[in-house]
């Protein structure tokens, strides 16, 4: 009985032992910060990795001028204004140097934050930028993921069929570099016939899986139509 328990107090020891030490050897540590990084940058991230982030004062409130930058490399991954959610529970203004000690990671669109309101954290999202020249007026701008463009729907002559046009973002270079233009048609739902025109699509587009199709802000079958390709 006493080995068993010399044994069971041993097996223990090893244990915690171990754990101790792995826990140890996954200890995050800050990555050097590579030229091209402001000085005033902070990184946010764990033991997979992180970002680091520029956040400065604008002249509204919880808004901020953000610069996002890969850990490792250096890269530009975002720049812009990004402005804090809104609660109607929690009202709070915060000055740039105080949001630096609320951040808690990037996740290529959004900014999370140590703050919680009806149970949910806010974030902090990117505002569209002011359009330039080369962009057709009435385009909306989309921002999925990493993904930033403009879009721009046209009507056709067959019915909720539509032309889209796209402009993507060039960040590190401020412009916006014409993507494509196709023709795409509304995808098929027995419980939805209405015909749609190009504005209404045009405001209805919610996100993106590249160029082969658009999710829309339209319910069927309890699910989001998307805009397709057409044949």
């Amino acid at each position: 009985m006493k080995n068993l328990w010399i044994f069971n107090a041993s097996l223990l020891l090893f244990l915690v032992c171990t754990l101790t030490s792995c826990l140890n050897s996954r200890v995050i540590k800050v990555p050097e910060r590579v030229v091209g990084i402001p000085d005033n940058a902070i990184w946010y991230g764990g033991i997979d990795g992180g970002t680091w982030i520029k956040i400065d004062d604008t002249d509204v409130d919880n808004q901020y001028y953000v610069e996002c930058y890969f850990d490792t490399s250096g890269d530009l991954l975002d720049k812009g204004i990004f402005k804090m959610e809104e609660c109607p529970d929690y009202e709070t203004i915060y000055t740039a140097r105080e949001m630096r000690d609320l951040v808690s990671y990037f996740d290529g669109k959004y900014i999370g934050l140590k703050i919680k309101c009806n149970n949910h954290y806010i974030r902090l999202y990117k505002m569209a930028p002011d359009p330039i020249s080369n962009i057709p007026n009435g385009a909306i701008w989309l921002k999925d993921g990493a993904e930033e463009l403009w879009i721009k729907v046209y009507d056709t002559d067959i019915t909720n069929q539509f032309i889209v046009e796209c402009y993507k973002v060039n960040i590190t270079k401020d412009f916006w570099n014409h993507c494509y233009r196709d023709i795409y048609k509304i995808e098929e739902c027995a419980d939805n016939t209405k015909v749609y025109s190009a504005t209404e699509i045009n405001g209805a587009i919610i996100g993106t899986n590249g160029a082969s199709s658009y999710e829309l802000n339209l319910i069927c079958n309890d699910k989001h139509i998307e805009l397709i390709m057409a044949d």
